[in-house]
């Protein structure tokens, strides 16, 4: 019995403390594999990995885009029942006032989910990081759907320069590896098990007691 309540209650404060843990699934930005479309091959790459790209200035319709949107046909992106959040790096350069937007797309062809929108006329030349970007997927009440995403790079309408650059890496959907109860229902666990141990301790006194008492 002595035993069993050390390991029992070993077992309660690994329980209490243990946390969700995460895994980063990327996502295929590429055409042959990922299903994503482009404006130009010549002004969009691929790589290193998969879910890294590269977009371009295009010096003659002024617009490049990687997109994969299911409203146009796209396989789109299966967003899991234990998503948390989509997150990606990007860094963009420009000498003018170039632009560029990150839209999640619905399915159905409504409004954007989500966009992030880098307003070029503002904001003027230079280099700009935005890294660890995250869309909360379970706020959005997007787990279990479809969705699609999108990059789009956009020259400046009175930029004479044809240089920027937009680098998109890490593309991801973080998904939880084992649902695991929330903190009060395994402090109600740890304390039914202490009860338990409680309650087979009377009984294991009770039964010793009436045996020396019939002796």
């Amino acid at each position: 019995m002595r035993l069993f309540k050390h390991v029992l209650l070993i077992f309660c404060a690994f329980f209490l403390n243990l946390d969700s843990g995460l895994q980063a699934a990327p996502i295929d930005l590429t055409v042959t594999s990922g299903g994503f479309a482009v404006s130009d091959p010549a002004f969009v790459s691929s790589g290193p990995d998969n879910n890294d790209a590269v977009l371009t200035e295009d010096d003659l319709w002024g617009l490049t885009w990687l997109s994969n949107d299911p409203f146009l046909g796209d396989p789109g992106i299966v967003v899991s029942l234990n998503a948390s959040n989509l997150t990606f790096d990007l860094a963009f350069s420009t000498s003018g006032n170039d632009s560029f937007e990150v839209k999640l797309l619905d399915a159905t062809g409504g409004a954007p989910l989500f966009s992030l929108f880098h307003d070029g006329d503002a904001l003027g030349p230079g280099s700009f990081f935005y890294d660890n970007v995250s869309i909360d997927l379970i706020l959005l009440n997007l787990t279990g759907d479809t969705i699609g995403l999108d990059f789009s790079l956009v020259s400046g309408f009175t930029d004479l320069t044809v240089d920027a650059v937009l680098t998109i890496a890490n593309v991801s959907i973080n998904e939880t590896l084992t649902p695991i109860p929330e903190p009060s229902t395994r402090l109600l666990v740890c304390l039914g098990m202490v009860a338990f141990i409680g309650y087979m301790r009377k009984e294991t006194l009770h039964t010793k007691n009436t045996r020396h008492n019939r002796c």
